[in-house]
C-alpha cells in the first residue's frame, strides 16, 4: 500500500501551480519531473491520472497512439492487444525484471479502465481512447526523441529543481488560492524530507553535494525553508493536524521526550535542533492552548 499522503500532497502542488498566473513563465516540465523524483524516493507513485490535464498541458507527460511506439511493428500483436491500463516494459516480449526490464511508460484507455469515474482531470479528447503515456526525461521519451518523434523543446530533458524551492513557491500561491489545507500538509512533510536527505547518503552523492555540506544548520539557513516556515506562521497552518502518516504533527509530549524520528547519530548531527526550530510555531501554539484552558 503506497504512502497516499505523499501522492496527495504532490497532486495538490501540481494543481495549485497550474492555476497560478506564474505557470506561464515557469519551467513546469522540470517542476513536475522534480516532484516525480521526490515521490519516487518513498513507497509511493506519481499519480499521473489524478492530474493528467496539467501534465499534458505543460508537456511533461506525452500521449501517443500505440502505433507511434518506435517498436510497434516489431511487437504489433502485443500493442494491439493492450486494454484498460497496463505498464509498458522496456522489452514487451519479456517478463518484468527490476534490473533489466522495468516499466518505461503506461498504456491507458480511461473509459475501459474506470468507466465514467475519475475522469475530471483527464482531457476530454483522451478519455475514450487508448494511448501510451510517458514523461519527459524517461527512457521511452528518449526513444521518441532518438527517432525524431519529439523535437525542439520537447526533446530537451528536464532539469533538477530543489524541492524546497518548488514548495516555497507553491505554498505562496496556495495562500492566494486559499488552500490552507495544502499548506498544513507540507509543514510536516518538509521536516520529513529534510531528515530523509540527512539519512540518504546516496541522494547526497547523486546531488553532487558533499556530505558535510548537508547539515541541519545549512537547512535552517536555507532561504526556501525559512520562507516556508514564515508562511506557516503567517497562515497559522500549524493549527490543523492532518493526523495521517507523515502529515501527522508532533504531539506536545514529543517536545519533552524527543522526536522518535531521530536516532542517536542524527541527534548528534544537530537534527534535533532543526526539528525544534521547525516546530517552534507548533510548540508555541500548544502553549497558547494550555494558557487559555
Amino acid at each position: 500500500m503506497g504512502m497516499h499522503e505523499i501522492e496527495g500532497a504532490v497532486d495538490g502542488v501540481v494543481l495549485v501551480l497550474d492555476e497560478s498566473p506564474l505557470s506561464a513563465a515557469l519551467d513546469m516540465r522540470s517542476i513536475y519531473d522534480s516532484l516525480a523524483r521526490f515521490v519516487g524516493r518513498w513507497d509511493a507513485s506519481f499519480q499521473h491520472f489524478h492530474v493528467l490535464a496539467p501534465l499534458v498541458k505543460h508537456r511533461y507527460t506525452y500521449a501517443f497512439p500505440v502505433t507511434e511506439h518506435p517498436e510497434y511493428e516489431r511487437h504489433q500483436a502485443y500493442f494491439d492487444g493492450l486494454r484498460k491500463q497496463k505498464s509498458l516494459l522496456r522489452h514487451p516480449d519479456r517478463e518484468w525484471d527490476w534490473e533489466t526490464n522495468r516499466e518505461v511508460g503506461i498504456y491507458c484507455h480511461p473509459m475501459e479502465a474506470w468507466g465514467g469515474q475519475y475522469l475530471d482531470q483527464i482531457p476530454e479528447h483522451l478519455r475514450n481512447v487508448g494511448m501510451i503515456y510517458f514523461d519527459a526525461g524517461s527512457e521511452l521519451w528518449q526513444m521518441f526523441v532518438d527517432v525524431g518523434k519529439l523535437t525542439g523543446k520537447d526533446a530537451e530533458p528536464p532539469r533538477d529543481i530543489p524541492l524546497e524551492e518548488i514548495i516555497s513557491m507553491t505554498l505562496s500561491e496556495a495562500r492566494k488560492q486559499n488552500e490552507k489545507f495544502l499548506i498544513s500538509i507540507w509543514y510536516p512533510l518538509m521536516a520529513a524530507y529534510a531528515i530523509l536527505n540527512a539519512m540518504d547518503k546516496a541522494w547526497q552523492t547523486e546531488s553532487g553535494m558533499p556530505q558535510e555540506e548537508y547539515s541541519a544548520q545549512a537547512v535552517m539557513a536555507n532561504p526556501h525553508f525559512q520562507a516556508i516556515r514564515s508562511l506557516i506562521i503567517e497562515t497559522r497552518a500549524y493549527e490543523y493536524n492532518n493526523d495521517y502518516g507523515l502529515t501527522r504533527l508532533p504531539a506536545e509530549e514529543d517536545f519533552e521526550k524527543g522526536f522518535q524520528i531521530l536516532d542517536d547519530s542524527l541527534a548528534e548531527q544537530g537534527w534535533g535542533q532543526f526539528l525544534d526550530w521547525w516546530y517552534e510555531p507548533l510548540k508555541n501554539h500548544y502553549a497558547e492552548k494550555r494558557n487559555q484552558a
